[in-house]
């Protein structure tokens, strides 16, 4: 059991400014193959630039009318604006960095405000120095392996096939509850690599009369860990996590194999109130620990990798110990053609609040948590002349029930399915058709229409969409998009269907400029469209969009929006307005239509010394 100081941490952040003082003197939609976003659309890899170089980012969005969480939220958290500030620099192989985030409901902006109920990040690294491989001292993400023990990104759409090694790297990503804070380093001594990380950081979760957390360890990352109502002040930093462990790998030519473990240990038990469905295999105890053996192989064309893991709880109330998960990758062919084959199975009982697996959801629910499911994915990707596709497939099923008596998720074991084709013809030289097939099959709890009775019933979601692009020459291309949803419950005689017209136009009219105009059209009563692919901040593209306005229902309903981007030598400007109107039935009202919600976003990057990774 780790029972450590709090000022470990704090003696690991001296320890580590004394290495780089010494050093630094001497040294100057579904399963993807290989690309990954992280949660808020930051690189995903550090790297080392001009002799001194950095960046700085500023972000607002302010929606209007104000939503239910303004006006619900308590006088000092009454603020519409969110606002974002990253600053990064380098000197050599010596960087460092900060990040700080203000919700669009939350306290007024000030140090102290955002060290207590914001988000106030920093970080310092040392990389490539000696058998140095990179420290990291701050708030850090970390992964290796295939994701089972430590993963870097909970808050993405589309999940790799494979897992690169990239050890700690410093955390910007806006999420409170994510990630690391504390001191990790990885060190090679020729064809051995060791890591040593420890952590320690606090949470916000209700609390029981008697002191002890009442949640459920599996929502950690479910929120962002903003504080916007009442009870996330009362909740503010309840509970420290505090872990520590190292991990040792050794690579011989295509071979490599790492063991790693670590304990977690938490100021205060877990023993969340629920019993019953997904909470009766819930976290209880304060100590946690995991072990994992991880390997990867490379032979001409072809690529095995897996990870073998097991988790051990204890503590006070402690009911259920632990258990095993593994998985399992193949992946095959070389150039822009290749295929994959992977296979997963996590026990009820493993739990890895830091991990992330291949599993039946990529994002959100507990259907996308490495514990609970046993399945697999199969899919490629491929060129062929005028001819692009891509296929996947996943399979799984849920040994346990996943509700919790209040929503829609099964009360029993249950399965699930995921199919997915996109296929895209270049027909002529400025000419694309894309037609694309979605279909996820998997057991709700609803409902009977006909006795008011809930029962678990399998309910099947297809999604059609059909796209042409024209690019008449490369300042301009137009694309018009068609949508189609089907909602089908078959053993309540249930259906639901939308559809959605989708027109925008992109120009580039000199160097430096964009400009992108979107309009949507949409139908649907009952089924909730998603708007596809946007992007939301500068570059960062998500499949849908968050919250309220990523759901569009009613009929019938319109979406606009308009970017334009600048870029002047090291500065880049990019800004958004967007335009929402939604019938009343999307908002839950029968007889006045809802507002229309507007909302701008605002992005301003500067850079000096070369671009940084």
């Amino acid at each position: 059991m780790i029972r450590f100081p709090g000022t470990l941490c704090w003696v690991c952040v001296a320890a580590f400014f004394l290495l780089t003082t010494r050093a630094g003197r001497g040294e100057d939609d579904a399963v993807s193959y290989d690309e990954r976003q992280t949660s808020d659309g930051e690189d995903a890899e550090g790297g080392a630039g001009p002799a001194f170089s950095g960046d700085v980012r500023v972000r607002a969005r302010e929606v209007l009318p104000k939503g239910s969480t303004y006006q619900a939220a308590p006088p000092e958290l009454q603020h519409n604006v969110y606002f974002y500030q990253r600053t990064r620099m380098a000197l050599g192989s010596v960087g460092g960095g900060y990040l700080i985030k203000r919700p669009s409901v939350g306290p007024t902006l000030s140090l102290d405000n955002l060290r207590e109920f914001g988000t106030l990040k920093a970080s310092v690294e040392l990389k490539e120095t000696g058998p140095v491989d990179r420290m990291v001292a701050g708030n850090y993400t970390m992964v290796f392996g295939q994701g089972l023990l430590f993963y870097d990104g909970f808050g993405e759409f589309v999940r790799p096939i494979e897992v690169k090694d990239k050890g700690p790297r410093p955390d910007y990503t806006s999420g409170a509850n994510d990630y690391l804070r504390g001191a990790a380093g990885r060190l090679a001594v020729g064809p051995v690599g060791l890591d040593f990380f420890t952590s320690e950081k606090p949470l916000d979760f209700p609390l029981n009369s008697d002191g002890t957390v009442n949640a459920n360890l599996d929502d950690l990352h479910e929120g962002t860990g903003d504080v916007q109502t009442v009870n996330g002040i009362i909740n503010n930093n309840s509970v420290t996590e505090r872990l520590a462990g190292g991990r040792a790998a050794w690579e011989n030519g295509p071979f490599q194999m790492g063991v790693s473990g670590y304990q977690l240990h938490f100021t205060r038990p877990f023993n969340p109130v629920d019993t019953q469905y997904a909470d009766a295999r819930a976290f209880r105890g304060d100590t946690l620990g995991l072990l994992g053996v991880d390997f990867r192989l490379k032979k001409q064309e072809w690529q095995w990798m897996g990870e073998v893991a097991r988790s051990r709880a204890s503590g006070p109330g402690t009911l259920r110990p632990g258990g095993p998960a593994w998985t399992a990758t193949a992946l095959w062919g070389a150039g822009r053609s290749h295929f994959w084959l992977g296979l997963f199975d996590y026990d009820t009982d493993f739990i890895s609040p830091h991990g992330k697996g291949l599993s039946f959801g990529v994002s959100g629910g507990p259907e996308s948590l490495p514990r609970n499911q046993r399945g697999g994915v199969l899919g490629g990707e491929w060129v062929k002349g005028v001819w692009s596709g891509r296929a996947n497939a996943t399979l799984a099923q849920f040994p346990e029930a996943l509700g919790n008596g209040t929503n829609t998720a099964p009360l029993a074991p249950s399965q699930g399915r995921y199919l997915l084709a996109d296929q895209r013809w270049a027909v002529e030289k400025d000419v694309e058709f894309r037609l694309m097939f979605q279909e996820r099959v998997e057991d709700k709890y609803l409902p009977d229409p006909a006795s008011g009775v809930r029962r678990q019933v399998s309910q099947g979601t297809q999604k059609w969409r059909g796209a042409v692009s024209w690019e008449p020459t490369r300042k301009v291309r137009w694309t018009l998009r068609h949508d189609l949803r089907l909602e089908r419950t078959p053993a309540l005689d249930k259906k639901a269907s939308g559809r959605m017209w989708v027109a925008d136009a992109q120009f580039t009219p000199r160097p430096g400029t964009r400009i992108k105009v979107r309009t949507y059209f949409f139908n649907s009563p009952e089924a909730y469209l998603t708007t596809g692919p946007e992007e939301i901040w500068d570059g960062v593209v998500y499949d849908r969009l968050a919250g309220n306005l990523g759901n569009l229902r009613g009929s019938p309903g319109t979406r606009m929006y308009l970017i334009a981007g600048q870029e002047w030598g090291p500065l880049r400007f990019w800004g958004k307005y967007e335009v929402t109107n939604r019938p009343a039935p999307s908002e839950g009202r029968a007889e006045v239509s809802a507002p229309a919600r507007r909302a701008w976003h605002i992005q301003v990057d500067g850079r000096w010394g070369g671009k940084m990774k």
